[in-house]
């Protein structure tokens, strides 16, 4: 089968690698027509990286200073963990190194990959626009989108993302319920992930 979509994951790790992250630059070698690009301040010295797996010495600094850039106002992050918040604006902030691709995305780094090109065909990526593992919520752990325009600023749609990206507590934007594709603070402060283009996404 010959595969055309070209498509692109990002992690930002900061902190230590964990011990399992071995297993996981093993099953990236499996998915040799996926690109993974890991921003990370780990210093340890890796062995046996897939050559699809591309590791950018990045800091929690460096990210603050790429997120406001990108989107043109100041972001507050203090830890790693704040990152899940800002997973749907991936596609803006690391809009340089995802050119070229027809999908980007955003993966953990605690999953054993089989081999996603198996079941995430073309004819799948033709028909959608935003693919996540689970059919009730955008998932944290792994979703992809179509590299344009729209899809890399879908996240602005929420009235509520200077809100979330300027806080330091964590909104936990992704991995919450949804149902058409913004994040909106209800009465308990809880965001809820919205999908307005329902037609166009689907569970893989």
């Amino acid at each position: 089968m010959i595969l055309t979509s070209k498509m692109a994951l990002i992690i930002v790790y900061i902190g230590n690698l964990p011990w399992y992250f071995p297993y996981f630059l093993h099953s990236c070698y499996y998915n040799p027509s996926i690109d993974f690009f890991i921003f990370t301040d780990n210093k340890e010295e890796l062995s046996n990286v897939p050559p699809n797996v591309h590791l950018i010495p990045y800091s929690i600094e460096q990210f603050k200073t790429d997120a406001s850039n990108a989107l043109d106002f100041n972001v507050t992050i203090e830890s790693g963990y704040k990152l899940c918040d800002f997973k749907p604006a991936y596609g803006l902030i690391f809009e340089n190194w995802i050119k070229g691709y027809d999908f980007w995305g955003y993966c953990d780094i605690d999953i054993i990959f089989g081999n996603i090109r198996n079941f995430m065909t073309d004819e799948l990526l033709n028909e959608y626009d935003v693919i996540s593992a689970r059919h009730d919520y955008l998932t944290g752990c792994f979703a992809l989108y179509r590299n344009n325009s729209f899809m890399r600023e879908l996240f602005k749609q929420s009235k509520d993302y200077r809100k979330v990206f300027t806080e330091e507590r964590n909104f936990y934007c992704v991995g919450t319920p949804f149902n058409a594709l913004s994040c909106i603070i209800t009465e308990d402060c809880m965001p809820t992930w919205i999908m307005n283009v329902s037609s166009r996404w689907t569970v893989c």
